[in-house]
């Protein structure tokens, strides 16, 4: 039976796509507070096929995210969708995030952005809009963790018809 077992599993296995593992639609983002560097360092993990879809209206044909066929477009519509939708803001102005880079994850469903806002000094109240791909996805949800230098942390949940969370921030 056991064996049955192990072999059904491995015949789904080789008829699976990249785009069938994840019958949900989720990002994770985390940001770290480091007071040491006066900065705010984001890094943020999507499924490709997810974001391909978002950007899709905007491309001019496929993107192939994260490939060797990558179109020439596809860097600059991700950095300015990122832009667009994932957003930090004190005192109703928004900060500019920095980008670092970007890579694909090893089983190459995913890619993680790592972006900063340097000179970041902590403000009572910081808020966050991440509206990632929720117009793409009506069960989407974006994760957020938020990493303080003292050890506190705190999650939040976006997704319809919630896409903001305002933070107070230890002083």
């Amino acid at each position: 039976m056991n064996l049955f077992l192990l072999f059904a599993c491995l015949i789904n296995l080789n008829t699976t796509t990249v785009s069938d593992l994840h019958a949900y639609h989720v990002s994770k983002c985390m940001a770290h507070y480091r007071s040491d560097q006066q900065a705010l360092q984001i890094s943020l993990h999507f499924f490709i096929d997810d974001m391909e879809l978002a950007l899709s209206e905007k491309a001019s044909g496929p993107l192939f995210l994260g490939t060797d066929k990558e179109s020439e477009e596809a860097q600059a519509l991700l950095r300015t969708y990122l832009d667009e939708n994932l957003q930090f803001v004190i005192d109703r102005k928004k900060l500019d995030l920095d980008w670092i880079g970007r890579e694909t994850t090893d089983d190459l469903g995913g890619i993680w952005c790592y972006m900063e806002i340097p000179n970041f000094q902590a403000p009572v109240h910081l808020k966050i809009i991440n509206k990632l791909m929720l117009e793409a996805f009506d069960d989407q949800k974006n994760l957020l963790s938020f990493n303080f230098d003292s050890g506190g942390e705190v999650y939040y949940l976006f997704g319809k018809g919630h896409d903001q969370e305002v933070i107070t921030l230890p002083n």
